[in-house]
């Protein structure tokens, strides 16, 4: 494929055919539906704290997978009629700004979630948002 075809398919200005429609999911390790929904999620700013060397390619893989699943369990809720309310098990605490301080955050999140802190703990690489609990 090539620049100049890509681009186009980024822009909007050329729809795949069904071949190259595949092609590219496969290349990039989706399903087609990927391309066919709206994205209901958009994270923040993310660090990856364990994995500070991973590329950038990497990073944005990981990223995409993570709103792919997020996207589709949120579609599940909604089809179940779920309630997907939050409901932040750290509130009130004050700024973090020291390891020891994150360290016992993240213990008292995994205590808090209890069984999804084991699930979550499965994700690709174990990465995750950095971010100021208040």
């Amino acid at each position: 494929m090539s620049r100049q075809a890509l681009h186009k398919y980024e822009k909007g200005e050329v729809i795949p055919d069904s071949e190259m429609m595949k092609d590219l999911t496969d290349a990039l390790g989706l399903k087609q539906d990927y391309f066919f929904r709206e994205s209901l999620v958009e994270l923040g700013p993310l660090e990856f704290r364990k994995l500070k060397g991973l590329l950038a390619k990497e990073q944005s893989r990981i990223i995409e997978l993570t709103k792919d699943v997020l996207s589709r369990y949120l579609e599940l809720e909604e089809i179940l009629g779920m309630e997907s309310g939050f409901i932040n098990p750290l509130a009130g605490r004050k700024v973090i700004s020291t390891f020891e301080e994150v360290e016992k955050a993240a213990a008292d999140l995994r205590k808090a979630l209890g069984n999804w802190a084991r699930i979550l703990s499965t994700t690709p690489s174990n990465c995750w948002k950095t971010t100021t609990l208040r």
